[in-house]
């Protein structure tokens, strides 16, 4: 447990994005992305050794689970066309420097005074594109100290906010060759009932992993991603058809099912002295249940944890000579049931509504104001069930061996229906930040999600609502 906790905070109070158990699909790549409640993060990592420049750009975000840094969003690569525009081309610092933090200063007084200004411009243009609310620039440069071999990493972060104003952070010493694997493994199926399209869209079944950089005890600085083959998040597809769940991952949960009128265990493939005692993806054994009423079959409920990390995250490990993994291993998908009426005794599914996009056509509108010949107000997203999505966090060793250290708790939506909707407005009518398109078909009134009166909706069933954007 010695980097786990730390690591995982400091990505996150850092804001380096990490990936996220949602199961909204977010636009492509080149329009605003929606993701939760959570800001959406924009990193650039621009890595400088022996004269060659690399750089690799994401998006994604964070957010305060329960009063601590947790992850919550998916994040994904920019394009290296769209990377390389966040290239910063200048000459940095060569030479060799007497001592680590004299290496530091200097290569952070060049920076702040060459590049600040340079990388805030592209930065901010990016940002708006893509709905992104912070970005950070981190510039990484290999420098030689005296008396030692190979070179330290100096790492210079600035933060961005979408009006191109910035803040520079400073620059900090990170030794080579400490290093953790980040990975996170999204069940292929859903719980037994709901229809297969109710798993992550993007992500059913998937691996995706990332290199970190992380500095060694007592130096400072912050985890950066570091670019593995030209890109920070690699995706390994282990989604499978078939089964009794119609789909799969290779290493899902177990879970109780019914197949022809008979309850099984689902991805198991044997059962010694009434336990599961072999993982078998797909598979299931017969398990009646028993006086007290539920399964007779026990297991151990971390099986396909343990293959996934056994099979595949202690490789990586070995392979980029990483200290340890951090990984989140989601569970199976399951509705979340509020009682239908008071007192009635019947659980129903609660309705979920995400609000990707809102635009607003201003004409002559200004800012929240209408002034002059009215525009118009367009807003997309999609509506469906709320689902719990629940990621459990564990510390992997390099044999395998899956240390659980904490757990995520996410409201998403299934991705049932979507909707795009626009509305013409009259002279003199005002949007606030609140307002929103009715969803349904039912008709297109604006009105406030925090006070619903058209639907009659609790201001928690409205899982997100994008900032309004301008045009």
């Amino acid at each position: 447990m010695r980097y786990a906790k730390w690591l995982m905070v400091t990505l996150l109070a850092a804001a380096i994005p990490v990936a996220q158990a949602a199961t909204v699909r977010p636009p492509a790549l080149g329009a605003p992305m929606a993701r939760g409640l959570s800001p959406i993060v924009l990193t650039v990592t621009q890595t400088v050794s022996a004269g060659q420049s690399a750089v690799a750009a994401s998006l994604g975000a964070v957010a305060n689970a329960g009063g601590v840094f947790a992850n919550s969003a998916e994040s994904e690569s920019l394009t290296s066309q769209s990377a390389a525009a966040l290239t910063l081309a200048a000459s940095p610092p060569n030479g060799t420097y007497s001592s680590t933090d004299l290496a530091a200063q200097t290569i952070g007084q060049w920076f702040s005074y060459c590049c600040t200004a340079s990388i805030a411009t592209p930065m901010a243009a990016a940002m708006q594109a893509h709905g992104a609310t912070l970005g950070v620039f981190d510039y990484v440069l290999e420098a030689k100290i005296a008396g030692q071999s190979g070179t330290v990493a100096i790492t210079a972060t600035t933060l961005v906010n979408p009006d191109g104003t910035y803040e520079f952070l400073g620059a900090q010493t990170q030794p080579n060759g400490l290093a953790a694997i980040y990975a996170v493994y999204y069940q292929g199926a859903v719980a037994q009932g709901l229809p297969a399209t109710w798993a992550s869209p993007q992500y059913a079944g998937q691996e995706q992993w990332a290199l970190i950089d992380i500095p060694a005890a007592g130096n400072g600085g912050s985890p950066t991603f570091q670019a593995v083959q030209g890109q920070i998040w690699h995706t390994v597809n282990f989604l499978q058809s078939g089964g009794v769940l119609g789909q799969y991952g290779s290493y899902d949960d177990l879970q109780v099912g019914e197949v022809n009128g008979s309850q099984v265990l689902v991805n198991c493939g044997a059962v010694s002295n009434g336990a599961c005692s072999q993982y078998a993806a797909g598979a299931s054994v017969q398990d009646p249940n028993n006086a007290q009423g539920v399964g007779s079959v026990s297991y151990d409920p971390d099986l396909g944890l343990n293959q996934w990390v056994q099979a595949q995250v202690a490789p990586l490990i070995q392979k980029y000579n990483a200290i340890e993994a951090i990984v989140l291993y989601q569970r199976t998908l399951a509705p979340v049931f509020q009682s239908c009426t008071s007192g009635s005794g019947t659980q129903c599914a609660v309705t979920a509504v995400s609000v990707n996009q809102r635009i607003l056509k201003k004409g002559g509108m200004f800012f929240f104001i209408a002034h002059g010949p009215a525009g118009s107000y367009q807003n997309s997203g999609q509506y469906g069930y709320l689902l719990n999505a629940e990621m459990d966090e564990y510390e992997v060793s390099s044999q395998g061996t899956a240390t659980p250290f904490g757990t995520l708790q996410q409201a998403v939506i299934s991705p049932t229906q979507s909707y795009n909707k626009q509305t013409g407005l009259t002279n003199g009518q005002s949007i606030t930040a609140d307002d929103i398109i009715n969803p349904f078909p039912s008709g297109n009134q604006i009105y406030s999600y925090l006070d619903d009166t058209v639907n009659g909706l609790p201001m928690s069933d409205y899982v997100y609502v994008a900032p309004i954007t301008y045009q």
